[in-house]
């Protein structure tokens, strides 16, 4: 997974140089399409616990994921907030591009974390989701003009 993801992190890298050599880039960037893959829940007791190893000579599959969707997270976050402050188009198009890969990336390594019992997945109860459908209920479409004329 990680070396599949490996070229569109040197892409956006390479991105960032153009933009700052040449303030503009010819390249768009490749966005990996979003796995909406459903992982299923499993028994709390299902994950075992854990402490974070700080012996970076000791790093497992655990550690590793944990730390690659810790600085895809962190990533997407400044790319978000930089897009928001950003005014030259073409770069802020980059900017969101870029939010849009970390986000993808991160939910892939999430997946893969989740699938292996690494990640606890647990889903919303019925009873919680028929709470929330009772509470909050849609808006209808109209054209807002008309409320105050």
């Amino acid at each position: 997974m990680i070396v599949r993801h490996y070229a569109v992190h040197v892409q956006d890298y390479n991105m960032k140089v153009e933009f700052a050599n040449q303030m503009i880039s010819r390249d768009q960037l490749n966005i990996p399409a979003l796995s909406m893959e459903l992982v299923t829940e499993g028994p709390a007791s299902q994950y075992p616990g854990m402490q974070p190893k700080v012996k970076l000579q000791q790093m497992d599959d655990r550690a590793i994921a944990t730390s690659y969707l810790l600085t895809l997270k962190r990533a997407g976050r400044e790319y978000a907030w930089s897009a928001m402050e950003c005014s030259t188009p073409q770069l802020r198009a980059f900017l969101e591009d870029a939010f849009r890969m970390c986000s993808h990336q991160a939910y892939e390594v999430w997946a893969y974390m989740a699938r292996r019992g690494l990640y606890p997945v647990q889903y919303a109860t019925n009873t919680a989701m028929q709470a929330m459908q009772q509470i909050y209920q849609p808006v209808p479409q109209h054209n807002p003009g008309q409320l105050y004329s």
